[in-house]
């Protein structure tokens, strides 16, 4: 008999706390209205709105809203990701030294064409946008109305079968009972039907509010659709403008000859057009590392991840910037001690992820090979990087530097890695100062002092002044 007082008791308690839910779901459902428009105008307005280049991947890439219950009916406006250009995107595959494309005139013009049609992308964006933006703000806010009221929903049910639950209990126990124990049993099955009839009324309710909502949200997502498919088809038309930004301009080959300053001249010529690329951020922050502006290649990761998480809302890890974290945290003050967690995380993802990422595995060898004791790995990061991709000249040249700088035996290889270096600076063109001077190391290491001395001659001529005093002081050391 206690244990029946006693459940009865615990029942009444929960009967109890269903019915305060159940008002506070009531007040809730009865405040969206009031507040929901305003909630979502300040979230909104935490993104700079008068930027072309964010909203243009907002609208590119399409909003997808989860659906359930009534909310399923509610036509939405979705859209398939797009697909990315990868950071690694291999342009082409040299045996010999070929001019880059940018250097001919032909290739010349058509970076014109490509940077006018870039632009003429933006400019149409913002008239798109702009007729655009009246329809998508009440749109918006109709969608996140019908989200709080199918939460209500979902939440309201949860109880209704949590309180049916309960009554079913007590109904079975109400012939073991009898006087004051089954009295308060009984108050307690009336209350817990109380609570299921107030919350199916709610249900009901914020179901014919859905239901009025859906004429307006269907009619506005008529009228807004050809606008995104607009959108839509600017995006792709940009990344086909990216892509052959990329084969005329030939990244890989000008970072992998040294050339860095030529590469940020290029990087940053074209993100005054097109700001919305984290590739090429990418690209200027492995290029202000190599120059030593270390504060600015910071800065540049940051730029490119924010881009890709907030602005283009892509959610699955990114194993090359997290690569290029390492990279650069190893250089900033109080930031060294982050590096090695930074590159363990990239090569982590970085092993998981669906396409062939030579990317990670080079950027980590990268940050591996600043410090002697990490040689061993930053030799196996290369090799990495080579299996995916046999014939990438950066991992090349990035090994082949390792193993004529390295005192780590396992690691050094004098003799391959000069072979593996002339072989690079034949096929680059002989035109890199910087790969002209890591021969010149090599030579030295190998004590071959006339092949040095002729390769400090060739690297004073390439360099520009203001190289000239650092150079001849090492020359003369």
């Amino acid at each position: 008999m206690c244990v029946a007082v006693l459940s009865s008791w615990r029942l009444g308690r929960k009967a109890k706390a269903n019915r305060c839910e159940m008002q506070r779901l009531s007040r809730r459902n009865r405040m969206i209205s009031l507040c929901l428009a305003g909630a979502i105008l300040v979230a909104t307005s935490v993104l700079p709105t008068d930027s072309s280049t964010t909203a243009l991947a907002q609208n590119a890439k399409g909003k997808t809203s989860k659906k359930s219950g009534k909310a399923a009916a509610v036509e939405e406006n979705t859209q398939e990701e797009l697909p990315e250009l990868s950071f690694g995107y291999d342009v082409r595959d040299i045996d010999e030294y070929v001019p880059d494309p940018d250097e001919t005139p032909e290739g010349k013009a058509r970076i014109g064409e490509v940077s006018n049609r870039a632009r003429e992308i933006y400019r149409e964006y913002n008239a798109v946008e702009k007729e655009r933006r009246p329809l998508a703000g009440p749109r918006d806010i109709l969608l996140g109305e019908i989200f709080q009221l199918q939460t209500v929903i979902n939440e309201s049910t949860v109880l209704i079968v949590q309180n049916n639950a309960q009554i079913a209990s007590l109904q079975r126990m109400l012939g073991l009972l009898n006087g004051a124990e089954l009295a308060n049993a009984k108050n307690a099955i009336s209350n817990l039907q109380a609570n299921v009839a107030n919350l199916s009324g709610i249900i009901r309710g914020n179901n014919t509010e859905i239901a009025n909502r859906q004429p307006k949200l269907n009619a506005l997502n008529i009228a807004i659709r050809p606008l995104d498919d607009r959108l839509r088809k600017l995006w792709e038309e940009l990344n086909a403008c990216r892509k052959q930004w990329l084969e005329l301009r030939v990244p890989q080959e000008k970072y992998t000859r040294s050339d860095f300053e030529q590469l940020k001249f290029v990087i940053d010529d074209w993100l005054r057009i097109d700001g919305l690329w984290p590739d090429a951020f990418c690209w200027g922050a492995l290029c202000a590392y190599e120059l030593g502006d270390y504060e600015k290649a910071a800065e540049l990761v940051e730029k490119a991840d924010k881009i890709r998480t907030q602005v283009l809302r892509i959610k699955k890890t990114w194993s090359q910037v997290e690569a290029l974290q390492g990279l650069v945290c190893y250089q900033l003050p109080g930031q060294r001690g982050k590096s090695a967690g930074w590159i363990q995380k990239s090569m982590s993802h970085g092993g998981k992820e669906k396409e062939a990422d030579w990317v990670t595995p080079f950027i980590a060898a990268r940050a591996a090979s600043e410090h002697e004791r990490y040689a061993s790995k930053a030799k196996a990061y290369y090799e990495r990087a080579l299996k995916i991709k046999p014939n990438c000249l950066c991992a090349k040249y990035g090994l082949a530097r390792l193993q004529t700088t390295s005192s780590d035996k396992s690691v050094s290889d004098l003799t391959g890695g000069t072979k593996l270096l002339e072989s690079i600076w034949s096929r680059t063109g002989k035109r890199s100062w910087r790969m002209s001077f890591a021969l010149v190391q090599a030579y030295d290491a190998a004590k071959r002092k006339g092949d040095a001395e002729r390769q400090w001659d060739t690297t004073l001529a390439l360099a520009p002044a203001s190289q000239h005093a650092e150079l001849n002081a090492k020359r003369n050391q």
